[in-house]
């Protein structure tokens, strides 16, 4: 039994943290990578985070390729620095976050109530270049 509990916790200290955050709680730091996982048509319609990546996690009928994705954001955000994600109400990045966490992203930053959170507040957004 003691031997399971031990297991168990060091597997858990190789997830990474999730962190729930409201947009313009802080600003994105350079070092942070931020990934909007919405699809093409919601950025196109409602526009994107100045400086944001666009990477599309589920399509519009809600299939996704996992390893796909990975391979992508690996390019665009080292597992070792802080990535936040956006999606249109943080639904998804709720998902994505802990996914990300248990595939060796140390810190996964999600952010609250996603673009409809952030166009609330009134926070810039930008034509999507797609």
């Amino acid at each position: 039994m003691v031997k399971m509990i031990i297991m168990m916790l060091a597997a858990l200290s190789l997830w990474g943290k999730v962190i729930l955050t409201t947009p313009g709680q802080h600003l994105i730091p350079p070092a942070m990578t931020l990934v909007d996982i919405r699809t093409p048509g919601e950025w196109k319609e409602t526009g994107v985070v100045p400086g944001s990546h666009l990477l599309m996690f589920f399509d519009e009928r809600g299939n996704y390729d996992a390893r796909e994705f990975l391979q992508k954001l690996e390019k665009i955000a080292p597992k070792n620095r802080p990535v936040a994600l956006i999606c249109n109400s943080g639904n998804r990045t709720r998902l994505v976050s802990d996914f990300l966490s248990r595939q060796g992203w140390r810190e996964v930053y999600d952010i609250a109530g996603g673009i409809q959170a952030w166009r609330a507040k009134g926070l810039p957004l930008v034509p999507p270049k797609l």
